[in-house]
Parts: C-alpha cells; structure tokens; sequence
C-alpha cells in the first residue's frame, strides 16, 4: 500500500503573490514529488510560478532531478525546514 499511496497524491497550498513578467505569480507548495505532484509543478512552473516540493528526503537524486526538469525557481523542502 505505502508503494501505491507515493505517486497518487498532492496538495496545493498557495504561500504568496508575487508579479512576474506583468501576471500575478503564485509560490505554490506541492506535498509530495511523484507522479501527480511532478506533473503539476512541471505544469505550474511553465505558467511562471514559483514552484515548493514537499519531500521527505529533498536531497535524494530524483527530487533533485525533477527540481532541474521543474525549472525556474523551483525547490524543495522537508518537514525538518532543509531547504534544497
């Protein structure tokens, strides 16, 4: 179940507004670095939004290569505050 459960869920959280390029931008926080969660801030990045992934482990190669695919401002953080 643990296995099924990692790839299936995200959330949104909105942080702060911010002006980009004449748009109003968002930081958004997405909890979790799966499937879902990397699809949709891979999608929110694109539109010029900041991008925050919620991770257990940020240091682990695979967030730290969709932080690189994700691009922008994109990063991650765990529940401890490490920032990466």
């Amino acid at each position: 179940m643990k296995h099924l459960s990692r790839g299936l869920a995200a959330c949104l959280v909105v942080a702060s507004l911010t002006w980009h390029s004449g748009v109003l931008a968002e930081t958004i926080a997405i909890i979790g670095t799966g499937n879902v969660g990397g699809a949709l801030g891979s999608e929110f990045a694109q539109q010029g939004h900041t991008i925050v992934y919620g991770s257990r482990d940020p240091g682990r190669a695979e967030v730290q290569e969709l932080i690189a695919r994700t691009g922008g401002n994109a990063s991650a953080t765990s529940q401890s505050g490490a920032v990466v």
